[in-house]
């Protein structure tokens, strides 16, 4: 007997759906808003996107998957190209070794865990663009972006874990 649809549909959403929201979370940050000049202060959804799925279910985002999405959020964001990338491997690597930590932990040990992650990427991604560019970058906008991503990864978090909940269910 041939499996339903509906199984098909699930493995298919279990397999590319957490990239595919990070994708569509990442673009919709980048949608031209009038911020009255903060548009650089905005959540990096793909910080948190790594954190999540890296404590919650590791097998879920591949690395090439974190390639492909860093290589999305260069586009969008105008960053060089290469360094979001880089950043969220790194990033992969560091926590692929430290998961034991944060499994079954206090959602305030795990978002104190994300901050410290979330610092130390966008302080190498600001010594990478001031490398790049040839001049040290502001820090004013890289300290206002962190806090405006530590601040997000309540309801980042919140979005994937509905997701994944959601898809489990079947």
């Amino acid at each position: 007997m041939a499996a339903p649809l509906t199984h098909y549909i699930t493995l298919v959403a279990r397999g590319v759906g957490p990239f595919a929201l990070a994708a569509l979370l990442v673009l919709l940050m980048r949608l031209p808003v009038q911020t009255d000049g903060l548009g650089w202060a905005m959540p990096h959804v793909t910080l948190a996107f790594v954190f999540y799925w890296i404590v919650h279910n590791q097998k879920a985002i591949p690395v090439l998957a974190l390639f492909l999405l860093g290589l999305v959020e260069d586009f969008a964001s105008g960053a060089p190209l290469g360094m979001n990338p880089m950043i969220l491997i790194i990033v992969y690597v560091l926590l692929a070794n430290q998961r034991r930590f944060f499994i079954n932990r206090s959602f305030a040990v795990c978002w104190a865990g994300f901050a410290f992650i979330a610092s130390a990427a966008l302080a190498f991604s600001w010594l990478l663009e001031s490398f790049y560019r040839g001049q040290p970058m502001p820090v004013g906008p890289l300290f206002l972006s962190l806090v405006v991503t530590i601040a997000a990864y309540p309801i980042l978090g919140g979005i994937f874990g509905r997701y994944q909940q959601s898809v489990q269910r079947y």
